[in-house]
Protein backbone atom coordinates (compact mmCIF):
# COMPACT_ATOMS: atom_id res chain seq x y z
CA UNK A 1 0.00 0.00 0.00
CA UNK A 2 1.30 3.45 -0.86
CA UNK A 3 2.48 5.35 2.19
CA UNK A 4 0.67 8.38 0.75
CA UNK A 5 -2.72 6.65 0.68
CA UNK A 6 -4.33 5.06 3.71
CA UNK A 7 -8.00 4.40 4.25
CA UNK A 8 -9.83 4.10 7.52
CA UNK A 9 -12.67 1.66 8.33
CA UNK A 10 -15.18 3.84 6.49
CA UNK A 11 -13.06 3.89 3.35
CA UNK A 12 -12.16 7.58 3.65
CA UNK A 13 -8.67 8.72 2.70
CA UNK A 14 -6.49 10.33 5.33
CA UNK A 15 -3.41 12.42 4.66
CA UNK A 16 -0.99 14.55 6.56
CA UNK A 17 -0.06 18.14 5.83
CA UNK A 18 3.52 17.16 4.89
CA UNK A 19 2.37 14.19 2.76
CA UNK A 20 -0.11 15.71 0.25
CA UNK A 21 -2.43 13.65 -1.91
CA UNK A 22 -4.89 14.26 -4.72
CA UNK A 23 -8.26 15.40 -3.41
CA UNK A 24 -10.02 13.34 -6.10
CA UNK A 25 -8.19 10.00 -6.33
CA UNK A 26 -6.37 10.24 -2.95
CA UNK A 27 -3.05 9.10 -4.49
CA UNK A 28 0.18 11.03 -4.08
CA UNK A 29 2.79 12.23 -6.52
CA UNK A 30 3.77 8.65 -7.37
CA UNK A 31 0.76 8.78 -9.74
CA UNK A 32 1.85 12.06 -11.30
CA UNK A 33 2.72 15.62 -10.26
CA UNK A 34 0.37 17.30 -7.80
CA UNK A 35 -0.69 20.87 -8.57
CA UNK A 36 -2.57 23.64 -6.74
CA UNK A 37 -4.88 25.05 -9.44
CA UNK A 38 -7.16 27.19 -7.27
CA UNK A 39 -7.46 28.92 -3.88
CA UNK A 40 -8.39 25.85 -1.82
CA UNK A 41 -6.23 25.29 1.25
CA UNK A 42 -5.17 22.33 3.37
CA UNK A 43 -5.59 18.78 2.09
CA UNK A 44 -8.07 20.04 -0.55
CA UNK A 45 -5.46 22.18 -2.28
CA UNK A 46 -3.66 19.36 -4.11
CA UNK A 47 -4.87 17.52 -7.20
CA UNK A 48 -3.59 15.70 -10.28
CA UNK A 49 -4.25 17.78 -13.41
CA UNK A 50 -5.72 14.74 -15.19
CA UNK A 51 -8.02 13.94 -12.25
CA UNK A 52 -9.28 17.51 -12.18
CA UNK A 53 -9.88 17.49 -15.94
CA UNK A 54 -11.86 14.25 -15.70
CA UNK A 55 -13.95 15.64 -12.84
CA UNK A 56 -14.69 18.83 -14.78
CA UNK A 57 -15.74 16.84 -17.85
CA UNK A 58 -18.00 14.47 -15.89
CA UNK A 59 -19.49 16.81 -13.28
CA UNK A 60 -23.17 17.73 -13.42
CA UNK A 61 -22.37 21.18 -12.00
CA UNK A 62 -22.83 23.92 -14.59
CA UNK A 63 -19.87 25.89 -13.23
CA UNK A 64 -17.45 22.93 -13.24
CA UNK A 65 -16.31 23.99 -16.70
CA UNK A 66 -14.77 27.20 -15.40
CA UNK A 67 -14.54 27.23 -11.59
CA UNK A 68 -13.58 25.17 -8.54
CA UNK A 69 -16.52 23.55 -6.81
CA UNK A 70 -15.21 24.57 -3.36
CA UNK A 71 -13.41 27.92 -3.39
CA UNK A 72 -15.07 29.13 -6.66
CA UNK A 73 -11.74 30.29 -8.11
CA UNK A 74 -12.00 30.51 -11.90
CA UNK A 75 -9.86 28.32 -14.15
CA UNK A 76 -10.27 30.27 -17.44
CA UNK A 77 -8.15 27.75 -19.34
CA UNK A 78 -8.38 25.94 -22.68
CA UNK A 79 -10.47 23.16 -21.12
CA UNK A 80 -12.98 25.80 -20.01
CA UNK A 81 -13.25 26.97 -23.61
CA UNK A 82 -13.70 23.41 -24.89
CA UNK A 83 -16.41 22.50 -22.37
CA UNK A 84 -18.31 25.76 -22.77
CA UNK A 85 -18.20 25.57 -26.58
CA UNK A 86 -19.63 22.04 -26.46
CA UNK A 87 -22.33 23.17 -24.03
CA UNK A 88 -23.26 26.20 -26.13
CA UNK A 89 -23.56 24.11 -29.28
CA UNK A 90 -25.86 21.63 -27.47
CA UNK A 91 -27.97 24.40 -25.91
CA UNK A 92 -28.40 26.25 -29.21
CA UNK A 93 -29.68 23.02 -30.79
CA UNK A 94 -31.90 21.98 -27.88
CA UNK A 95 -33.13 25.25 -26.35
CA UNK A 96 -32.54 27.90 -29.00
CA UNK A 97 -30.53 31.13 -29.01
CA UNK A 98 -33.00 33.08 -26.84
CA UNK A 99 -33.14 30.68 -23.90
CA UNK A 100 -31.60 32.14 -20.74
CA UNK A 101 -29.26 29.20 -20.18
CA UNK A 102 -28.00 29.50 -23.76
CA UNK A 103 -27.45 33.23 -23.31
CA UNK A 104 -25.65 32.69 -19.99
CA UNK A 105 -23.31 30.18 -21.62
CA UNK A 106 -22.61 32.66 -24.47
CA UNK A 107 -21.75 35.27 -21.88
CA UNK A 108 -19.52 32.96 -19.84
CA UNK A 109 -17.71 31.66 -22.92
CA UNK A 110 -17.13 35.23 -24.08
CA UNK A 111 -15.51 36.09 -20.74
CA UNK A 112 -13.23 33.04 -20.85
CA UNK A 113 -12.25 33.64 -24.49
CA UNK A 114 -11.34 37.22 -23.62
CA UNK A 115 -9.09 36.01 -20.80
CA UNK A 116 -7.49 33.62 -23.31
CA UNK A 117 -6.65 36.56 -25.57
CA UNK A 118 -9.26 35.62 -28.19
CA UNK A 119 -10.96 39.01 -28.09
CA UNK A 120 -12.57 38.96 -31.55
CA UNK A 121 -14.46 35.73 -30.79
CA UNK A 122 -15.25 37.01 -27.30
CA UNK A 123 -16.67 40.31 -28.55
CA UNK A 124 -18.93 38.55 -31.04
CA UNK A 125 -20.40 36.31 -28.32
CA UNK A 126 -20.77 39.09 -25.76
CA UNK A 127 -22.56 41.27 -28.31
CA UNK A 128 -24.92 38.40 -29.12
CA UNK A 129 -25.53 37.73 -25.42
CA UNK A 130 -26.31 41.41 -24.74
CA UNK A 131 -28.71 41.62 -27.69
CA UNK A 132 -30.49 38.46 -26.49
CA UNK A 133 -30.76 39.76 -22.92
CA UNK A 134 -32.23 43.04 -24.21
CA UNK A 135 -34.74 41.15 -26.36
CA UNK A 136 -35.85 38.71 -23.65
CA UNK A 137 -35.50 40.66 -20.39
CA UNK A 138 -35.46 44.35 -21.36
CA UNK A 139 -32.88 47.13 -21.09
CA UNK A 140 -33.13 47.66 -17.33
CA UNK A 141 -33.02 44.06 -16.14
CA UNK A 142 -30.05 43.26 -13.88
CA UNK A 143 -28.79 40.49 -16.16
CA UNK A 144 -28.95 42.81 -19.19
CA UNK A 145 -26.92 45.46 -17.38
CA UNK A 146 -24.30 42.88 -16.30
CA UNK A 147 -24.05 41.67 -19.93
CA UNK A 148 -23.60 45.30 -20.97
CA UNK A 149 -20.73 45.73 -18.50
CA UNK A 150 -19.07 42.49 -19.68
CA UNK A 151 -19.00 43.73 -23.27
CA UNK A 152 -17.89 47.19 -22.15
CA UNK A 153 -15.01 45.69 -20.14
CA UNK A 154 -13.69 43.87 -23.21
CA UNK A 155 -13.94 46.96 -25.43
CA UNK A 156 -12.25 49.24 -22.90
CA UNK A 157 -9.40 46.74 -22.57
CA UNK A 158 -8.95 46.86 -26.36
CA UNK A 159 -8.93 50.67 -26.24
CA UNK A 160 -6.21 50.65 -23.59
CA UNK A 161 -4.15 48.67 -26.10
CA UNK A 162 -4.70 51.43 -28.74
CA UNK A 163 -7.54 49.86 -30.71
CA UNK A 164 -9.53 53.12 -31.11
CA UNK A 165 -11.88 51.64 -33.69
CA UNK A 166 -14.23 50.66 -30.85
CA UNK A 167 -14.19 53.97 -28.98
CA UNK A 168 -17.63 55.10 -30.16
CA UNK A 169 -19.20 51.79 -29.15
CA UNK A 170 -17.53 52.04 -25.74
CA UNK A 171 -18.76 55.60 -25.22
CA UNK A 172 -22.33 54.62 -26.09
CA UNK A 173 -22.23 51.62 -23.75
CA UNK A 174 -20.69 53.70 -20.95
CA UNK A 175 -23.37 56.33 -21.33
CA UNK A 176 -26.00 53.63 -20.82
CA UNK A 177 -24.30 51.26 -18.38
CA UNK A 178 -23.29 53.59 -15.55
CA UNK A 179 -26.68 55.33 -15.13
CA UNK A 180 -28.41 51.92 -15.38
CA UNK A 181 -26.13 50.44 -12.69
CA UNK A 182 -26.72 53.39 -10.38
CA UNK A 183 -30.48 53.14 -10.87
CA UNK A 184 -30.85 49.36 -10.62
CA UNK A 185 -28.01 48.27 -8.32
CA UNK A 186 -27.30 51.39 -6.27
CA UNK A 187 -24.26 53.59 -5.81
CA UNK A 188 -22.16 51.16 -3.74
CA UNK A 189 -22.86 47.91 -5.58
CA UNK A 190 -19.91 46.09 -7.16
CA UNK A 191 -21.50 46.33 -10.62
CA UNK A 192 -21.78 50.11 -10.28
CA UNK A 193 -18.20 50.38 -9.08
CA UNK A 194 -17.07 48.30 -12.06
CA UNK A 195 -19.00 50.52 -14.48
CA UNK A 196 -17.42 53.62 -12.89
CA UNK A 197 -13.99 52.04 -13.25
CA UNK A 198 -14.61 51.34 -16.94
CA UNK A 199 -15.82 54.87 -17.59
CA UNK A 200 -12.76 56.26 -15.79
CA UNK A 201 -10.49 54.10 -17.96
CA UNK A 202 -12.30 55.33 -21.07
CA UNK A 203 -11.85 58.97 -19.99
CA UNK A 204 -8.13 58.62 -19.24
CA UNK A 205 -6.97 59.64 -22.72
CA UNK A 206 -9.82 61.96 -23.75
CA UNK A 207 -10.62 63.73 -20.44
CA UNK A 208 -7.89 63.12 -17.82
CA UNK A 209 -9.39 65.59 -15.35
CA UNK A 210 -12.73 63.80 -15.59
CA UNK A 211 -10.95 60.47 -15.09
CA UNK A 212 -9.25 61.84 -11.97
CA UNK A 213 -12.52 63.01 -10.47
CA UNK A 214 -14.17 59.67 -11.17
CA UNK A 215 -11.22 57.84 -9.61
CA UNK A 216 -11.48 60.06 -6.52
CA UNK A 217 -15.13 59.08 -6.21
CA UNK A 218 -14.23 55.42 -6.71
CA UNK A 219 -11.58 55.57 -3.97
CA UNK A 220 -14.10 57.12 -1.57
CA UNK A 221 -16.79 54.53 -2.34
CA UNK A 222 -14.39 51.59 -2.16
CA UNK A 223 -12.99 52.78 1.15
CA UNK A 224 -16.56 52.90 2.48
CA UNK A 225 -17.72 49.58 1.02
CA UNK A 226 -14.59 47.39 0.85
CA UNK A 227 -12.32 49.04 3.40
CA UNK A 228 -9.03 50.90 3.13
CA UNK A 229 -6.95 47.70 3.15
CA UNK A 230 -8.84 45.84 0.42
CA UNK A 231 -6.74 45.07 -2.68
CA UNK A 232 -9.39 46.51 -5.00
CA UNK A 233 -9.33 49.78 -3.05
CA UNK A 234 -5.53 49.86 -3.19
CA UNK A 235 -5.52 49.19 -6.95
CA UNK A 236 -7.88 52.12 -7.49
CA UNK A 237 -5.68 54.35 -5.32
CA UNK A 238 -2.70 53.26 -7.41
CA UNK A 239 -4.56 54.14 -10.63
CA UNK A 240 -5.47 57.56 -9.23
CA UNK A 241 -1.84 58.16 -8.23
CA UNK A 242 -0.68 57.31 -11.76
CA UNK A 243 -3.19 59.75 -13.26
CA UNK A 244 -2.18 62.51 -10.83
CA UNK A 245 1.49 61.96 -11.64
CA UNK A 246 0.86 62.19 -15.38
CA UNK A 247 -1.07 65.44 -14.84
CA UNK A 248 1.79 66.95 -12.85
CA UNK A 249 0.40 66.51 -9.32
CA UNK A 250 3.43 64.54 -8.13
CA UNK A 251 2.85 65.48 -4.49
CA UNK A 252 -0.67 64.01 -4.58
CA UNK A 253 0.61 60.89 -6.32
CA UNK A 254 3.43 60.47 -3.80
CA UNK A 255 1.02 60.62 -0.85
CA UNK A 256 -1.23 57.95 -2.35
CA UNK A 257 1.67 55.65 -3.25
CA UNK A 258 3.11 55.97 0.25
CA UNK A 259 -0.26 54.95 1.72
CA UNK A 260 -0.65 52.04 -0.71
CA UNK A 261 2.91 50.86 -0.01
CA UNK A 262 2.41 50.95 3.75
CA UNK A 263 -0.76 48.83 3.55
CA UNK A 264 0.65 46.36 1.00
CA UNK A 265 3.72 45.75 3.11
CA UNK A 266 1.41 44.89 6.01
CA UNK A 267 -1.09 42.79 4.07
CA UNK A 268 0.76 40.99 1.26
CA UNK A 269 4.36 41.52 2.31
CA UNK A 270 7.36 43.38 0.97
CA UNK A 271 8.23 40.81 -1.72
CA UNK A 272 4.86 40.66 -3.49
CA UNK A 273 4.96 41.92 -7.13
CA UNK A 274 2.26 44.52 -6.37
CA UNK A 275 4.32 45.84 -3.47
CA UNK A 276 7.44 46.07 -5.63
CA UNK A 277 5.49 47.90 -8.36
CA UNK A 278 4.25 50.42 -5.82
CA UNK A 279 7.80 50.93 -4.55
CA UNK A 280 8.98 51.60 -8.11
CA UNK A 281 6.17 54.09 -8.67
CA UNK A 282 7.04 55.88 -5.45
CA UNK A 283 10.72 56.00 -6.41
CA UNK A 284 9.82 57.79 -9.66
CA UNK A 285 7.65 60.25 -7.71
CA UNK A 286 10.55 60.99 -5.36
CA UNK A 287 12.80 61.65 -8.33
CA UNK A 288 10.22 63.96 -9.90
CA UNK A 289 10.25 65.95 -6.65
CA UNK A 290 14.05 66.27 -6.89
CA UNK A 291 14.63 63.81 -4.05
CA UNK A 292 17.12 61.81 -6.11
CA UNK A 293 18.84 60.40 -3.03
CA UNK A 294 15.52 59.04 -1.68
CA UNK A 295 14.60 57.68 -5.12
CA UNK A 296 17.94 55.86 -5.40
CA UNK A 297 17.59 54.39 -1.93
CA UNK A 298 14.16 52.96 -2.78
CA UNK A 299 15.33 51.67 -6.17
CA UNK A 300 18.22 49.88 -4.46
CA UNK A 301 15.69 48.10 -2.25
CA UNK A 302 13.52 47.18 -5.25
CA UNK A 303 16.49 45.80 -7.17
CA UNK A 304 17.68 43.78 -4.16
CA UNK A 305 14.22 42.24 -3.71
CA UNK A 306 13.84 41.46 -7.41
CA UNK A 307 17.22 39.74 -7.44
CA UNK A 308 16.01 37.55 -4.56
CA UNK A 309 12.51 36.90 -5.91
CA UNK A 310 13.05 36.73 -9.68
CA UNK A 311 16.76 36.06 -10.08
CA UNK A 312 19.58 38.23 -11.39
CA UNK A 313 18.88 37.58 -15.08
CA UNK A 314 15.11 38.13 -15.15
CA UNK A 315 14.08 40.93 -17.57
CA UNK A 316 12.34 42.87 -14.77
CA UNK A 317 15.50 42.68 -12.65
CA UNK A 318 17.58 43.86 -15.61
CA UNK A 319 15.26 46.84 -16.16
CA UNK A 320 15.73 47.85 -12.53
CA UNK A 321 19.51 47.67 -12.98
CA UNK A 322 19.30 50.04 -15.96
CA UNK A 323 17.14 52.62 -14.19
CA UNK A 324 19.14 52.53 -10.97
CA UNK A 325 22.41 52.70 -12.91
CA UNK A 326 21.33 55.87 -14.72
CA UNK A 327 20.07 57.46 -11.51
CA UNK A 328 23.35 56.66 -9.74
CA UNK A 329 25.24 58.27 -12.64
CA UNK A 330 23.10 61.38 -12.20
CA UNK A 331 23.79 61.31 -8.45
CA UNK A 332 27.52 61.11 -9.04
CA UNK A 333 27.95 57.52 -7.81
CA UNK A 334 29.99 56.57 -10.88
CA UNK A 335 31.54 53.31 -9.64
CA UNK A 336 28.25 51.75 -8.54
CA UNK A 337 26.53 53.00 -11.71
CA UNK A 338 29.29 51.49 -13.84
CA UNK A 339 29.00 48.07 -12.19
CA UNK A 340 25.21 47.98 -12.70
CA UNK A 341 25.28 49.15 -16.31
CA UNK A 342 28.00 46.66 -17.20
CA UNK A 343 25.81 43.91 -15.73
CA UNK A 344 22.79 45.24 -17.63
CA UNK A 345 24.76 45.30 -20.93
CA UNK A 346 25.56 41.62 -20.45
CA UNK A 347 21.83 40.84 -20.19
CA UNK A 348 20.36 43.01 -22.96
CA UNK A 349 20.54 43.61 -26.71
CA UNK A 350 18.72 46.96 -26.55
CA UNK A 351 20.43 50.28 -27.44
CA UNK A 352 23.85 48.69 -27.02
CA UNK A 353 25.71 51.48 -28.84
CA UNK A 354 24.22 54.19 -26.61
CA UNK A 355 24.78 52.04 -23.53
CA UNK A 356 28.41 51.39 -24.48
CA UNK A 357 28.97 55.14 -24.80
CA UNK A 358 27.58 55.74 -21.32
CA UNK A 359 29.75 52.95 -19.92
CA UNK A 360 32.87 54.45 -21.53
CA UNK A 361 31.99 57.81 -20.00
CA UNK A 362 31.62 56.21 -16.57
CA UNK A 363 34.87 54.28 -16.97
CA UNK A 364 36.66 57.57 -17.64
CA UNK A 365 35.08 59.18 -14.59
CA UNK A 366 35.99 56.24 -12.36
CA UNK A 367 39.57 56.21 -13.67
CA UNK A 368 39.92 59.97 -13.15
CA UNK A 369 38.57 59.63 -9.62
CA UNK A 370 41.05 56.84 -8.86
CA UNK A 371 43.91 58.97 -10.23
CA UNK A 372 42.84 61.92 -8.11
CA UNK A 373 42.65 59.77 -4.98
CA UNK A 374 46.12 58.36 -5.67
CA UNK A 375 47.53 61.85 -6.15
CA UNK A 376 46.03 63.06 -2.88
CA UNK A 377 47.33 59.98 -1.11
CA UNK A 378 50.84 60.67 -2.44
CA UNK A 379 50.77 64.22 -1.01
CA UNK A 380 49.94 63.03 2.47
CA UNK A 381 52.90 62.79 4.89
Amino acid sequence: MSKRKQRDADGEASTTADDPSCRICFAGDEDGPLVQPCSCRGTSSWVHSECLAQWRRASSRLDAAYSCGQCKAQYLDSLSVELLQDRLQAQRAEKGDQHQRTIDTMNRLGIVLNEQGRSMEARSLLREALAAKRATLGDRHKETIVAMCNLLSLIVRRLIHHDDVYRHEAEVLCGEALPACREVFGERDSNTLQAMHLQAALLTSSDPEGAIELHRELVRLKRDTLGARDNDTLSTMNNLASLLSKQGDVEGARGLWQEVLSVRRQTIGGRHPDTLTTMSNLAFALKEQNDLSGAVQMKREVLSLKRECLGGEHPDTADEMAVLGMWLKELGESAEALALLREFRRLTTRNTSVLSGIIRELEALVAASATARAAISGLQP
